[in-house]
């Protein structure tokens, strides 16, 4: 951008939201120089210069950390350089918050905005060490949350704010069912029954609706036939023998909710 009259070029500004990965320091002075941010989504982080005026500011953030840098950039430097920076950790390593659901991404992350206080993300617990995953039953209560809904969230903190529960002030959003794995045997040319929702169950201890049951991705090696009471027939195609064969299905709860 250029000012008016043909001045100066004005600096490139910007923001820069994610987690706090590194201070480094001027190795002589041991002053901070800079601050290493990663945000969300990336795997590298971005180098933002600290001026003289926010050194004692950032001195005091934790690493990791998340945190929000205002910065500017003029034309031909490297870098750009902090002009404000924000601390979002909150106070304490877990609590409660309740406030409405303002943004959210699928079951990814969910932003709550308390009547007072400020608005920030919440993300899923990541568990199972180093081979596990994201939660799975907090993403489903991101999914499940509606945006404008008030919610009351219970959090832990390490280096983002982790979902632990949501729930509806009054009572629990509805979370979906868990259909688990079935499995049987049968001779050649011999039906055999399957007792889809034995060992299915719902979190929030609602009915399954036996009428929902929906076969999907339907067998290859025979036919399966949905019996309406929650039970459901497959029967192998003639001449198949010695091998496996699979179908998949869904079940609502009693309010809707689909596995």
């Amino acid at each position: 951008n250029q000012t008016a009259g043909g001045g100066e070029p004005q600096p490139e500004t910007g923001v820069v939201e994610g987690i706090l990965v590194g201070k480094p320091e001027n190795n002589e002075t041991e002053v901070i120089v800079a601050l290493d941010v990663r945000r969300d989504g990336e795997t590298t982080a971005s180098e933002i210069l600290v001026p003289s005026n926010l050194v004692e500011a950032v001195g005091h953030l934790v690493v990791p950390n998340r945190v929000k840098v205002e910065w500017e950039q003029v034309e031909g430097e490297n870098h750009p350089t902090a002009t404000a920076v924000q601390n979002l950790r909150p106070e304490g390593n877990e609590g409660t918050v309740t406030g409405k659901v303002v943004d959210k991404l699928e079951n990814t992350w969910i932003e709550i905005k308390p009547e007072e206080g400020p608005l920030r993300r919440y993300v899923p617990r990541w568990i199972g060490g180093n081979t596990g995953g994201l939660d799975q039953v907090a993403g489903n209560l991101i999914h499940e949350a509606e945006i404008g809904s008030d919610v009351r969230a219970t959090w832990v903190y390490d280096e983002r704010i982790r979902l632990v529960t949501l729930e509806k002030p009054g009572g629990n959003i509805n979370r979906i069912p868990n259909a688990v794995y079935n499995s049987a045997e049968t001779e050649a040319g011999v039906a055999v029954t399957i007792d889809l929702l034995a060992n299915d169950s719902d979190p929030d201890g609602d009915e399954l609706d036996k009428d929902s049951v929906e076969i999907s991705g339907g067998s290859n090696k025979g036919t399966v036939v949905y019996n309406g009471d929650g039970t459901a027939t497959y029967t192998p195609n003639e001449g198949v023998a010695e091998t496996t064969d699979t179908f998949n299905y869904t079940v609502n709860d009693e309010h809707g909710a689909t596995s």
